[in-house]
């Protein structure tokens, strides 16, 4: 259970995010009528080459990582050196407590750790929080709200 405050009024709400399967909500405050856009959960930062950053949030278990594929709602990445399908980051949750993790799909230019090597093809490697790993010229970070 967290508390929320209105972005209008600042009237605190409980929220459980056990009870939504997504990664945001909007919610309508009861005091002053404001819609509130709460987002939620672990979500990957991409961060280009160019300095454009993209926040993908991820829902539990899979998350496909590929360029431009649009297969089963991966997480597209314009990268020119990123494979259609390069990588899977693994969400699973056992009790309260949440595991993250990352498997290169076989991907022509490889995923790479913070130290440059290059990961073996579909074995999962874990990934904490504000680690990052490299897909193509694209750094992808894991960060916890």
């Amino acid at each position: 259970m967290k508390i929320f405050n209105c972005g209008k009024c600042k009237a605190p709400y409980k929220l459980d995010e056990n009870q939504f399967n997504g990664s945001e909500i909007i919610i309508t405050c009861l005091k002053c009528g404001a819609k509130n856009c709460i987002k939620f959960g672990p979500f990957l930062l991409f961060s280009a080459k160019d300095g454009k950053q993209t926040r993908y949030f991820l829902k539990k278990g899979e998350n496909a990582i590929g360029r431009n594929s649009g297969e089963n709602d991966p997480l597209n990445i314009t990268d020119q050196h990123v494979s259609r399908k390069h990588a899977i980051v693994y969400a699973e949750q056992l009790d309260d407590k949440w595991f993250f993790s990352i498997e290169d799909q076989k991907s022509t230019n490889g995923t790479y750790n913070q130290q440059k090597i290059r990961l073996k093809p579909h074995v999962k490697y874990p990934f904490p929080p504000d680690a990052f790993y490299i897909l193509g010229l694209t750094k992808v970070a894991l960060k916890i709200n």
